[in-house]
């Protein structure tokens, strides 16, 4: 699927010229991302005894989510409407900010469960001597 876009990309690239935004290739890419979203959510909702909103995956799915929804008509339709779009531009920075703080919490995620691995006691030799 993401050849097939890449092959796509290219071949648009070289046939189209230079505008605000590429309007095409964003829409396809938000949608292809929404799959590859929707698949990760249905691979994880399989899995049995685990907390999704304890994975950091989970949240920086969700940030990139929201983005991705919150500014896909403003992307899509940065060509057709370029002034009227550019006035109301501002408004994509708040699912940037949104995005911005599921991420932090990822982070903070991973940092907590990164603390809470324990690393075994490997000194064979040294906990032999003890007992002798």
């Amino acid at each position: 699927m993401s050849i097939c876009f890449i092959i796509f990309q290219i071949i648009f690239t070289f046939t189209t010229g230079l505008n605000v935004l590429d309007s095409i290739p964003v829409g396809i890419e938000t949608i292809l991302v929404f799959v590859y979203i929707f698949y990760f959510f249905y691979q994880e909702f399989k899995k049995e005894n685990q907390l999704l909103i304890r994975n950091p995956m989970f949240w920086i799915s969700i940030g990139i989510f929201f983005y991705l929804a919150g500014s896909f008509f403003f992307n899509i339709l940065a060509n057709q409407l370029p002034k009227e779009i550019m006035k109301i531009w501002f408004y994509t920075y708040l699912f940037d900010i949104i995005k911005n703080i599921l991420i932090a919490i990822a982070l903070v995620l991973y940092k907590q469960k990164k603390e809470k691995k324990s690393i075994p006691y490997l000194d064979i030799e040294w906990h032999n001597t003890i007992k002798h």
